[in-house]
């Protein structure tokens, strides 16, 4: 017997909910190993300029939640095309500005992504890989970060949860982050997520963010 859609996504819905309060406990247990929470606002401007085609602005601000003290800014500009159906290739151009050492800090950052969709009962699920090469005054070097998603498209406020992976070139784990959000609107999302460093010790960051997205 072939269960319907309304079946299947009843308690795909128990599901994120559960991951919404396993978050929450995540939150709450790993705040006394945390860093300062961070504050995360963005926004990203499309334009589509061809069939299947668009470019891309964004900016992105990162604040110590309870100073509200900037420490890191990003912009990226870059295009993405659509090949076919769920499946997209494009990069960008990233450029960083990070405080330390008592002042601001530049990296470039140029990505490529590979971006592979399928909507399985009403969720969308997406499949990322991303390869980054960046630039800093030490050095350059590669980084891998695949990032996997599901997003709930035909329920209330668009709930999703999404996890990425970040992978040195030879393949040791570097960071890890684990979000869940909703979008209330078409162009606008809030999240949590809860990054993990590994480093010479396991370090974890609370993030709260806000992201509009704009189709001109």
């Amino acid at each position: 017997m072939i269960l319907s859609a309304k079946k299947i996504a009843s308690p795909c819905l128990k599901g994120l909910a559960g991951t919404l309060f396993v978050a929450a406990l995540l939150m709450v247990g790993t705040d006394a190993l945390a860093e300062e929470p961070d504050l995360r606002a963005s926004g990203e401007l499309e334009h589509s300029y061809a069939e299947g085609a668009t470019v891309n602005l964004a900016h992105e601000h990162r604040l110590r939640l309870e100073s509200l003290k900037l420490h890191e800014t990003f912009t990226d500009i870059g295009t993405y095309y659509r090949l076919g159906e769920g499946f997209e290739v494009g990069g960008a151009y990233r450029i960083i500005f990070a405080s330390g050492g008592g002042g601001w800090n530049l990296e470039r950052r140029p990505y490529v992504d590979v971006v592979a969709s399928v909507n399985v009962f009403s969720i969308d699920v997406s499949l990322r890989p991303r390869v980054e090469y960046r630039i800093r005054s030490a050095g350059a070097s590669l980084r891998y970060s695949p990032e996997i998603r599901a997003e709930l498209n035909d329920v209330l406020f668009q709930p999703f949860v999404a996890d990425e992976v970040f992978l040195t070139s030879g393949g040791d784990v570097q960071r890890n982050r684990a979000s869940v959000g909703l979008s209330p609107t078409r162009t606008l999302s809030v999240f949590y997520l809860l990054q993990t460093d590994h480093a010479d010790s396991v370090e974890y960051t609370n993030v709260l963010g806000l992201k509009y997205r704009l189709d001109l």
